[in-house]
């Protein structure tokens, strides 16, 4: 999966946050779940597709994450280059990697607490570290209605 329109447009498979119900899944691969996270008619519906999840909530998209645990992702550049982006890569590596692409990133310091470092980027996707055994590594990505770069 190539992250890189997450990161600088805050969409994954063409979905962003706001999309109707009916346009993200018109978007989604086949082959995605649809769940009731929280029983209830006007409750959380997640739309999932292998380490994606969308979730729903009065019928337009308002979280998308992507869960890095396991999964192998990159970022292409223009020129066809993969550079690996995925829970393997530490803090450092990230921000290398940000600062070669030009995408323009922040500290989120308002979620940074305990063992968790996140930053935002200018698509307004989060990206949340997470220290375990001494070091500092991708743990996933979200992007978040009402959360802005």
């Amino acid at each position: 999966m190539d992250l890189l329109k997450l990161l600088t447009r805050g969409t994954v498979y063409e979905c962003g946050i706001e999309d109707t119900y009916e346009r993200a899944v018109s978007k989604l691969p086949s082959g995605f779940r649809e769940e009731q996270l929280v029983p209830d008619p006007d409750g959380v519906l997640c739309l999932t597709y292998a380490n994606v999840e969308l979730h729903v909530f009065q019928g337009r998209v308002n979280n998308l994450v992507v869960k890095l645990a396991g999964m192998q992702a990159a970022l292409t550049t223009d020129d066809g280059t993969s550079i690996p982006f995925d829970s393997s890569c530490s803090l450092d590596q990230i921000v290398s990697t940000l600062h070669a692409l030009q995408v323009p990133w922040r500290v989120h310091s308002e979620h940074c607490l305990d063992q968790v470092i996140e930053l935002i980027t200018a698509g307004s996707a989060s990206l949340e570290f997470v220290a375990r055994g001494g070091h500092v590594r991708l743990n996933r990505i979200h992007v978040t209605e009402g959360e802005s770069f």
